[in-house]
């Protein structure tokens, strides 16, 4: 099953719903994706327009802790649970 984050629609969500956010870190830090599959290989890029600070640290974070750098596929980095 998919879990797709729009990155624009899924910043108007954080910004109103802090609690989003902690939602998605949790399920990020229980490993419940198979995979995270972000636009851009630039960490920093694909995370800007997505999340505001200090959200996109938050995200990077729990991202790192959990889940490594399986492949980059056409400029996609594939994020697998570690």
């Amino acid at each position: 099953q998919a879990y797709l984050v729009d990155p624009y629609l899924f910043s108007l969500r954080i910004t109103r719903d802090p609690q989003a956010l902690d939602r998605l870190l949790d399920d990020l830090r229980q490993r419940r994706f198979s995979a995270v599959i972000l636009e851009h290989a630039a960490l920093d890029l694909a995370v800007q327009d997505t999340f505001p600070e200090p959200s996109g640290s938050r995200f990077l974070m729990a991202l790192r802790e959990n889940y490594r750098l399986a492949e980059v596929v056409d400029g996609r980095p594939i994020f697998r649970p570690r």
